[in-house]
């Protein structure tokens, strides 16, 4: 599915863009139009962080990150995790003050985001912020994945590096890999029901 956003990529829908191809769309690919009020959109697209949008940019009822988490009722905890972050960083953006309940390490992370899209964004254009960001933002999802987990007291997280690698992977999910696989499975479903519709009709001959 074609989704469309406006160009230069920062932060927020970058962070929807990656939640897009890891969780709602495998084989998501995206454009990008201009920052004119009323933008030229491609025929069947699916328009994130526009006004006007279903997933809008970010304003009272949160980011375009935020929206779409809601929208897909995803059960992950690490996307709520992760939402802290971007939100942090979108008011870092827009020099807003923090919020009186946001975690100190909300904020460390989405000035980290903040200061990383924008350096980014000086040389590269969009398609290439966005293919960039994409092993970013899974890092990002494994360590609010760990956050979740130490809050919930997993157990002692061994010192070794090996070790603790090993204690974490049986533990956490690779987004990168789980959208692989979520690609696979969409691809045998159309496989799957074509033959079913195959049998209906050779029992009915």
């Amino acid at each position: 599915m074609l989704w469309v956003t406006r160009s230069h990529l920062h932060l927020d829908r970058v962070a929807a863009a990656w939640l897009i191809r890891r969780f709602v769309d495998p084989g998501a690919t995206f454009a990008f139009v201009g920052w004119e009020d009323e933008p030229a959109l491609p025929a069947g697209a699916v328009p994130f962080g526009l006004p006007g949008a279903a997933f809008g940019p970010h304003d009272e009822d949160g980011t375009t990150f935020e929206k779409i988490v809601r929208a897909h009722r995803t059960s992950d905890p690490a996307l709520a995790e992760m939402a802290a972050v971007v939100a942090a960083g979108v008011r870092r953006a827009l020099r807003i003050d923090s919020q009186p309940d946001e975690r100190t390490s909300h904020t460390a992370l989405g000035r980290a985001l903040d200061a990383l899209g924008t350096g980014g964004a000086v040389f590269d254009d969009d398609p290439v912020i966005l293919e960039r960001s994409l092993p970013l933002y899974d890092a990002l999802h494994v360590y609010c994945q760990m956050t979740v987990q130490l809050r919930g007291t997993p157990g002692p997280v061994p010192r070794d590096p090996g070790e603790r690698q090993a204690f974490w992977r049986a533990r956490l999910v690779d987004p990168a890999a789980a959208r692989l696989t979520r690609m696979d499975e969409q691809m045998q479903a159309p496989a799957a029901a074509g033959g079913v519709a195959r049998r209906h009709r050779d029992r009915n001959r």
